[in-house]
């Protein structure tokens, strides 16, 4: 890219079958749309799908855009966008934490940025967390609970954790430790601020593939915006009723 040129403008990895609406989400959301309606506690309403409102049909048609402007590749999988962005292809790659490893094996000199906004709202990804949970059934909950508590919680092993699995504690005390001597850890807290939490309600699993089925279509430059994606609401919303 030294001639200021490149193979590609912009990766983000899509599946050939089902898109890629997580990594997607956070262009979605820069529209004003969301997936479930959230209470005020932050937790999701699994009775109010919200894709289907007029904000999702706006993040549609700028779906099918970007699929006829090449921004978006419906060819480029999530390997391949890994793989080109290590090849210095591309100046820009939507991803996480878990590609850090090979671009740095690669020699890339890279930044971690602030997700672009490309409607009028911030950009909002999701957030996962790695939990750990007590059985109700549990033979020994005294002992379960100490465990829990007073070693997995303390700022050592979440720090051991890192260290193994490179994923960043939340516990926040552990999480300023790291963050102050890596600038990746840092940098991935300061986007992670404008996060949403991935929905964990049971009727996420009835979305995911006509949500990103409709994705895919659009980038393809398959259909009308909003018949495509109105009619993926229509067929969430009915597996969500069973």
């Amino acid at each position: 890219m030294a001639s200021g040129t490149a193979k590609y403008p912009f990766l983000l990895g899509l599946d050939p079958k089902q898109g890629d609406p997580y990594h997607l989400y956070p262009l979605q959301t820069s529209f004003g749309s969301s997936v479930f309606a959230q209470i005020t506690d932050g937790s999701y309403d699994g009775s109010k799908l919200t894709l289907g409102d007029p904000a999702g049909v706006k993040f549609a048609t700028a779906l099918k855009t970007w699929g006829a402007e090449g921004i978006l590749n419906p060819n480029i999988t999530a390997d391949i966008a890994a793989t080109s962005f290590a090849k210095g292809e591309s100046p820009y790659f939507i991803t996480g934490p878990w590609n850090i490893g090979a671009i740095k094996k690669a020699g890339i000199k890279y930044a971690i940025d602030p997700l672009p906004t490309a409607g009028p709202d911030a950009a909002k990804p999701f957030l996962g967390v790695n939990a750990f949970f007590l059985r109700a059934k549990s033979k020994n909950k005294v002992a379960a609970t100490k465990f829990l508590v007073n070693y997995l919680g303390t700022d050592a092993v979440q720090e051991k954790l890192y260290t193994v699995g490179d994923r960043a504690p939340a516990l926040t005390s552990a999480f300023d430790t790291i963050a102050a001597t890596n600038s990746d850890i840092q940098a991935f807290g300061k986007v992670g601020r404008n996060g949403v939490p991935m929905p964990s309600i049971p009727q996420m699993a009835s979305v995911w593939a006509d949500w990103g089925s409709a994705e895919l279509a659009l980038i393809k430059r398959e259909g009308d915006p909003a018949t495509v994606w109105n009619a993926a609401v229509t067929n969430a919303q009915a597996k969500i009723k069973g």
